[in-house]
């Protein structure tokens, strides 16, 4: 009896785009085999090119052995390359799999889960969960010996301990996203990093490295950047799940870098973003020596900041007829505030008498005085009454701190309803502040004290985009008989 031969397989080597990938050639081999591929995390098909193909590093060739020797011949005779591990695939060549591969992938509609603080004497050191029903979320409260329940405030409490809010953090994230009020002033590395990645699909998504938070919290980073951080560097390690990071060299991460710079139209600020958050891990995390990778960092763009006339201003600002939202636009545009330092404002920050509104740990954690106008003042006045805010100046439902999102839909509401149809978003407000006083003679430095910029260059940005004086301007050819 003749043993029955086995189908030959070509490992060929490919290689696209500086990137080098093994491409699987089998000539008349049964549909039964080749889709034993399919199973095979580190084989990809490419619809494009029509072959089975894989990244071409050491780990995989000899894996590929391992799994498939006993199935077929491998003829590896072509691959006379020199190898070099983790070597990515171009996104062309994919079409498309690897941009989708570098999306995080993110659980959508859960239910709003707030925890709040309260002032309260028979509670003083406890904290208020508040949600809307939800038997689920109920549920899950009153099974958990820490949380205890409060007929006054007809919700749960739990005792301010991190254990505790790191277990409500864990227990709930399944069923809804929580949000934690900034009075609480939460500094702990893993109640940062449950936050981070509770939107996030638990089966889909691996977490990011504890250290990597840890270090970012030891050294102080602001809220801001570790959350930047933690999104850039997230999408790094669960493009690479099934690969140890630690491994990787140099080659290796610069090859990710252009594969995310090919695949996707970013922005000067995302590609220096990704970078630092790469160079922290191996440089600050695990100690490795600081490396200069091998890509062009693009310039940054001179762009001009977005500037709305005052004819679209007044339009926008009296479409709206909501007095707190009204008051909400109106203080970001007199004062030139970011939507973070008008939702951290606090009715003590108000100063009546001066004139002057104080920013508190404004970007880069610095306190500055702006002008506060006597038309906004009247206005304030007005709501006060109206809306009684305890803590913050504009406060949600419950008392909580507004959000940066809540604001954005008010700007949104307010400019379809003033038919401004160009694109513009609440941080043109910001921009028309600065621009303005430039345009009705304020001096260039009192406007960076004012914007709380670091150098007067940024502030000098606003005087190109001043059109009152260009606009009596003309340009040589009217003076010509053409």
């Amino acid at each position: 009896m003749f043993m029955e031969s086995k189908p030959v397989i070509y490992l060929n080597h490919w290689d696209y785009n500086q990137h080098e990938l093994v491409k699987l050639y089998i000539k008349d081999c049964p549909s039964d085999l080749t889709g034993s591929f399919s199973n095979c995390a580190f084989i990809r098909y490419s619809k494009q090119y029509k072959c089975y193909y894989f990244i071409k590093s050491k780990g995989n060739l000899e894996l590929f052995f391992s799994s498939f020797s006993g199935i077929f011949e491998i003829n590896d005779w072509y691959l006379t390359k020199k190898e070099k591990p983790f070597a990515i695939e171009s996104a062309k060549a994919t079409e498309g799999r690897y941009i989708e591969q570098l999306k995080l992938c993110r659980v959508k509609n859960k239910f709003q889960v707030w925890l709040l603080p309260i002032n309260d004497k028979e509670y003083p050191s406890h904290i208020l969960i508040r949600f809307k029903h939800n038997k689920n979320i109920y549920g899950i409260l009153k099974d958990m010996q820490i949380a205890i329940w409060s007929s006054k405030y007809r919700s749960f409490l739990i005792e301010r301990i991190v254990e505790n809010i790191n277990l409500v953090l864990r227990q709930l994230r399944s069923v809804s996203r929580i949000s934690i009020s900034k009075e609480l002033e939460i500094n702990n590395a893993e109640t940062i990093q449950l936050l981070l990645e509770q939107s996030y699909d638990p089966d889909k998504f691996k977490p990011c490295p504890a250290i990597y938070i840890n270090k970012l919290v030891a050294l102080n980073y602001s809220k801001s950047t570790i959350a930047n951080y933690h999104k850039y560097f997230s999408e790094f390690v669960n493009f690479f799940r099934s690969n140890d990071i630690d491994s990787f060299e140099k080659g290796d991460i610069e090859s990710y870098i252009k594969l995310v710079r090919n695949s996707k139209d970013v922005s000067t600020q995302y590609t220096h973003m990704l970078i630092n958050a790469i160079k922290f891990y191996y440089e600050k995390v695990l100690g490795r020596q600081k490396e200069r990778y091998e890509i062009t960092r693009p310039q940054k763009e001179f762009k001009l900041p977005n500037v709305m006339s005052e004819k679209e201003v007044q339009q926008l600002l009296k479409s709206n007829e909501n007095l707190k939202h009204k008051c909400i636009l109106l203080l970001i545009y007199s004062a030139g505030l970011r939507r973070s330092e008008v939702l951290d404002i606090k009715i003590s920050d108000l100063n009546k008498d001066r004139n002057m509104l104080f920013i508190r740990g404004a970007k880069g954690r610095k306190d500055r005085y702006t002008i506060f106008s006597d038309k906004i003042r009247d206005k304030l006045r007005q709501y006060y009454l109206e809306y009684k805010p305890k803590k913050w100046l504009f406060e949600g439902q419950y008392g909580e701190r507004y959000s940066v999102g809540s604001i954005q839909k008010i700007f949104d509401k307010a400019k379809h309803k003033a038919g401004i149809q160009r694109r513009v978003t609440t941080h043109c407000l910001r921009h028309s502040f600065a621009s303005h006083l430039i345009e009705n003679g304020v001096d260039i430095k009192i406007i960076q004290e004012l914007m709380g910029h670091n150098s007067i260059k940024t502030t000098e940005i606003y005087s190109h985009v001043v059109m009152k004086k260009l606009e009596n301007i003309k340009s040589p050819i009217d003076n010509l008989d053409i």
